[in-house]
């Protein structure tokens, strides 16, 4: 967001070699956050009422705190009688600048973004005959996200079919190279009669979580599981690090606060095991369900069924350890239309740990995907 206010911009009459007073005022033009090059000081429009006058011009770029992030000199610039368009085209920057004792320096130069906060750019035109200032304007300026977290999963008022779920989203846009940005995490129960802002405003959460560093939270086992017979809402709030005048490393009991999302709700939902089908044989075969918490307790073989309504082909199946890496089967499986039974001998594999818990993912012809988590018994 850009403050279309100048701190000040003073009016220098010149006495010029023909006795006609000129006028210099400059206008300049809001920054662009996530492009800022040395160019970027001369991104300016300025009006002489007076004779034709040459100037060069020095930038200054400065926080919040006033301290010196950067500066810059240009190459001469003609000004005729009228509006000289700057705007980068006309001018060069011939000597730059770095404040390397600035926290935000490095990342301006490196990755040419303005991390958030607070800014004023100031520009200053000086008479290259005798050395005087003609004119000054400086423009204020905040960068900070144009659009909050935006949250992904659960997706807004669903179902959950775990009581420790996995929560994910977006971070603020336009994301700033080089510059860290940290989340709050916040789930309450929603009592009667709340919407879920009021619930996340008003209600002591049960779970908070402070400092996060990455997009994503998985819900603790160390805290209170969900219960089925409420409904709970969740919030991210993003934040960054402020300096404070004479720091080169960030406090942090300083932050700014760049982005809420919104408040969405959650139900969970008790699942149901996977039904057990019975054959001619006495034998039982698990059925995945299209939640994660469906277990089964497998001894040395697998006996899986599996409802194909569309086409048959193979199977496009993953098996999962409890560390989340893929277990190599090598085991193609025919899929035909209808129900189809498995009898998977997961001993013979020497894949399968004795008493370790495993994921197994189908994806359907439906492009639905299916679980079955199992615990594997070794006889």
């Amino acid at each position: 967001m850009v403050k279309l206010l100048y701190k000040a911009v003073f009016l220098f009459l010149i006495l010029t070699p023909e006795g006609v007073k000129s006028q210099v005022l400059i206008n300049q033009m809001p920054i662009n956050p996530v492009l800022f090059t040395s160019q970027s000081f001369w991104d300016i429009s300025i009006v002489n009422n007076g004779a034709q006058l040459t100037i060069y011009l020095k930038g200054e770029l400065n926080d919040e705190n006033g301290k010196r992030i950067s500066d810059a000199v240009s190459s001469d610039v003609v000004l005729g009688n009228g509006v000289t368009n700057i705007r980068n085209n006309n001018v060069t920057t011939i000597a730059l600048n770095f404040n390397q004792g600035h926290p935000n320096a490095a990342t301006i130069e490196q990755f040419k973004n303005l991390p958030y906060g607070d800014y004023t750019l100031c520009i200053y035109a000086y008479d290259k005959e005798t050395g005087e200032m003609v004119a000054e304007s400086c423009l204020e300026h905040t960068s900070q996200p144009v659009s909050p977290p935006i949250l992904i999963t659960p997706d807004y008022c669903s179902e959950v079919y775990t009581k420790y779920p996995y929560f994910s989203w977006l971070a603020p846009m336009p994301e700033i190279k080089g510059q860290q940005v940290y989340y709050s995490f916040k789930l309450t129960e929603v009592l009667a009669g709340q919407s879920n802002e009021d619930a996340i405003q008003r209600n002591l959460a049960i779970v908070f979580e402070d400092n996060l560093t990455s997009t994503s939270f998985q819900y603790p086992s160390t805290a209170l599981p969900l219960d089925s017979n409420k409904t709970y809402a969740w919030q991210v709030q993003a934040k960054v690090k402020k300096y404070k005048d004479n720091e080169t490393q960030p406090n942090n009991n300083s932050f700014r606060h760049v982005g809420i999302s919104e408040a969405w709700c959650l139900n969970y939902k008790t699942p149901e095991l996977p039904p057990i089908i019975v054959n001619k044989n006495t034998i039982t075969y698990a059925v995945p369900k299209l939640y994660e918490d469906a277990e089964v307790t497998v001894t040395n073989i697998l006996y899986l069924s599996f409802i194909e309504n569309y086409t048959a082909g193979l199977m496009n199946y993953v098996i999962y350890d409890s560390e989340g890496q893929v277990v190599e089967l090598n085991m193609p499986l025919k899929i035909e239309k209808g129900d189809n039974r498995y009898d998977i001998n997961l001993k013979q594999t020497e894949l399968f740990k004795h008493n370790a818990m495993y994921k197994m993912e189908i994806k359907g012809n439906d492009k639905e995907v299916y679980f079955l988590k199992f615990r594997y018994i070794e006889q």
